[in-house]
């Protein structure tokens, strides 16, 4: 008789342990208290707890983050009444914290369609956190059921609100410390008619005041940032569960080959059946396999692989192993492109003579407007592989989130490359924008300058098809993937 493939072990059975207890509302809201600071113990210890307990924490840190923040404001509004003498802030800032909650309670009372916006404005806040949860899938993926990942994710959307009532003290706190520099060392402003008086003035101010609202906006980003790593680390803190049991499968059509001899042929599609579960077939890539410094080189030729030759990488690569060493891939390629991006807005605005003198002026506001365009490709990415994969769970009837999830991590590099090579195309073409602008040109009824911008715009949106094609060709590589 001749042999025939049997079920495959499970390599996640060894790290199989005993559930955790399950807890209930005192957990979660401990979680909540810690998560900012220790989000990986925060999420091992409450991963029993149930989804409503993580909810209900959510609504009381939303409510307590909401105290925060009028304390905040009623303290930024009694500065800028122009006192600068402790005592009368204190207390015009108690008065405010007995006032503000008052007035606010009032006006919804008052209003006549009151339950319609308090339930409005709740749905918008759950909206967001569960904006916040969507990412969060394909960086959470195990090679579980898409329910569990889901039900994670919630969790740590829900608890990690927790985390927002110490952003929103530091906000404030340097908020309060710039308005009480500008009481302090700011000089009333002259005449709005008299434009040299103004000039003079606005010149003369100390450099914070000059620059408050980049500080503000530095310590914005700063606090976002802290928010996304914890969100992150919290989201990636493996799960415990049963090993899922997979029979092998034709990686050409999805044919169950669980009594099908080896040395035949898939019955449904003809491919040798030797060609699917090969041992040799799925396997770490360089960069899985790299230690220490060497691999530098394997992230170079496992970027320019996958970019370029995606068919080949993906159809050998391990789908549900080396998630780890996927996600550290994709975040030294976003590290990347966070050091690349200030650098690009430098380049387009030594092309448009903002370099020189103006310097020291221009680099705060330039290097939070590029902070912010380097977030957007976690956003793109994370949120482009968690509809994948959602997606695909419907049409393939099983979950590949975390091959899907290892395709759009490997493909960063790719992305990194595009999103360099246009940054840098728009410091020349904005010079040649401007100076068609300055000779009035037309296009017809329609100016020059608005085709190249538009134009521009265009060829970028064409290079993040190609991107997300090239992804899509690497996602069809893993679909019956055996390992």
């Amino acid at each position: 008789m001749k042999p025939t493939i049997s079920q495959p072990p499970d390599m996640h059975a060894s790290l199989d342990r005993r559930p955790p207890k399950r807890s209930g509302i005192g957990r979660a809201l401990s979680g909540t208290a810690t998560m900012g600071l220790w989000p990986v113990w925060t999420m091992r210890r409450c991963e029993g707890t149930p989804l409503w307990a993580a909810w209900l924490a959510h609504v009381l840190a939303i409510i307590l983050a909401v105290g925060v923040a009028i304390v905040g404001f009623a303290f930024v509004e009694t500065i800028d009444a122009q006192t600068v003498d402790l005592a009368q802030i204190l207390y015009h800032a108690m008065y405010g914290l007995a006032k503000v909650p008052g007035e606010i309670l009032r006006e919804i009372v008052s209003t006549h369609d009151a339950p319609l916006l308090l339930l409005t404005y709740a749905a918008v806040l759950e909206a967001i956190f569960v904006l916040v949860a969507v990412p969060l899938v394909p960086w959470s993926a195990r090679d579980e059921s898409l329910r569990q990942t889901r039900n994670h994710v919630l969790k740590v959307a829900w608890l990690s609100t927790g985390a927002i009532v110490p952003l929103l003290a530091f906000f404030f706190a340097i908020t309060l410390a710039l308005e009480w520099y500008e009481a302090t060392h700011g000089t009333p402003m002259p005449t709005l008619g008299d434009v040299n008086a103004f000039m003079k003035w606005h010149n003369a101010r100390p450099w914070l005041i000059r620059h408050e609202a980049e500080i503000l906006g530095l310590t914005t980003l700063a606090a976002f940032g802290w928010y996304v790593s914890v969100v992150l680390r919290a989201g990636a803190v493996p799960r415990v569960g049963p090993p899922r049991a997979r029979p092998p499968i034709c990686e050409e059509c999805g044919y169950n080959l669980s009594h099908t001899p080896v040395e035949s042929r898939c019955p449904e599609c003809g491919t040798i059946v030797r060609e699917s579960m090969s041992p040799g077939l799925r396997r770490p890539n360089a960069w899985e396999l790299g230690r220490g410094l060497r691999p530098i080189g394997a992230l170079v030729r496992c970027g320019f692989a996958a970019a370029f030759t995606p068919g080949q990488f993906f159809r050998s690569m391990q789908t549900r192993h080396g998630l780890a060493r996927a996600k550290a891939f994709f975040l030294v390629c976003f590290v990347a492109g966070l050091a690349i991006t200030p650098l690009i807005g430098l380049w387009i605005g030594m092309w448009e003579g903002a370099i020189g003198d103006y310097l020291l002026d221009d680099l705060p506001g330039i290097i939070v407007v590029c902070l912010v365009l380097a977030m957007l490709p976690l956003a793109w990415v994370l949120g482009l592989a968690a509809l994948t994969g959602a997606y695909y769970r419907s049409t393939w009837r099983q979950n590949a989130m975390s091959g899907v999830a290892k395709v759009f991590f490997y493909e960063q590099g790719l992305f990194l490359m595009i999103w360099t090579l246009c940054g840098l195309a728009w410091g020349p073409i904005l010079l040649l924008a401007d100076l068609v602008g300055d000779q009035g040109w037309q296009v017809g009824d329609l100016d020059a300058e608005l085709i190249i911008v538009v134009g521009t715009l265009a060829v970028d949106a064409v290079f993040l098809l190609i991107h997300l094609s090239v992804c899509m060709s690497g996602v069809r590589k893993i679909r019956y993937a055996n390992s």
